[in-house]
């Protein structure tokens, strides 16, 4: 009667499956190489965001200084630091001038170096005027992992714009306006009749 209940046993585990060493083996190795390759996509995705981040960020920081030297009347300057990857944004020139902020590139969420600061006439600065003008052409090169990005700021404007006053004659500037003004409307209200 032992014989027959171990035997009803045996048959009843019979039907249980598992996993032989060769299957798990081989689930293994197709979890790895799907991991060989989404690890490397992902990290090159995120330092392709990174590099956005800092670009656009930089790109930002100097229109609003821009549009904040054009609304004040007064200059304005970012500083840059390419050895602890930060820029400096200031109120004013010289030993006169106020902070503004500081961004570090270095740290979160860019973790970015900068690899090159190239402003016209040298230098690391870049000034806007009073009337919200960039002094000089600039661009920054950064850098995250092996990928670099060049963050345009500004570029070189013409000789003639750096000026913190407009020319007397340039629109706008209000002391011609104002004095041919009669003429202006004269000659405009003649232009249509005469051939």
């Amino acid at each position: 009667m032992m014989r027959a209940h171990e035997t009803a046993r045996c048959e009843r585990g019979a039907g249980v499956a598992g996993f032989s060493l060769f299957e798990l083996v081989v689930v293994v190795v197709i979890i790895a190489l799907m991991a060989g390759i989404a690890i490397p996509r992902f990290a090159d995705t995120n330092a392709r965001y990174r590099l956005d981040a800092a670009e656009h960020r930089l790109q930002a920081d100097a229109k609003l200084l821009e549009e904040r030297a054009r609304a004040t009347g007064t200059k304005h300057e970012i500083e840059f630091d390419r050895s602890s990857a930060t820029y400096t944004t200031y109120v004013g020139t010289g030993a006169g001038r106020s902070l503004l902020s500081t961004v570090r590139l270095g740290g979160e969420p860019y973790r970015a170096s900068i690899d090159a600061v190239n402003v016209t006439g040298g230098g690391q600065t870049l000034t806007f005027n009073g009337y919200g003008r960039a002094e000089a052409g600039a661009s920054v090169i950064v850098r995250v992992g092996s990928g670099t990005r060049t963050a345009v700021l500004s570029v070189d404007p013409p000789a003639d714009s750096v000026s913190d006053t407009p020319a007397d004659d340039e629109p706008g500037s209000g002391v011609l306006d104002l004095l041919n003004l009669p003429g202006n409307l004269l000659h405009g209200l003649l232009g249509w009749v005469t051939p």
